[in-house]
């Protein structure tokens, strides 16, 4: 399983062994082995999305100092 941040949304992809063993409505068991690459993902996710709400309220500020002009 990988977690991956584009364009504004969150994805979530699963290998095929991962699909086919997954049920309905029930927790999917992971191999311990995921903690490090899913905190990895989830670091880069929250990155990204840090800098995209930074880069939004730069744009929202340079907008409301030239309507003061």
């Amino acid at each position: 399983m990988r977690l991956v941040y584009q364009n504004k949304k969150l994805y979530c992809s699963f290998t095929g062994d991962e699909f086919d063993r997954m049920e309905r409505g029930k927790p999917l068991l992971l191999d311990h082995g995921y903690i490090k690459v899913l905190h990895n993902d989830v670091v880069d996710i929250s990155t990204s999305a840090w800098r995209d709400d930074v880069e939004k309220i730069a744009e929202l500020e340079s907008k409301k100092n030239k309507g003061k002009k």
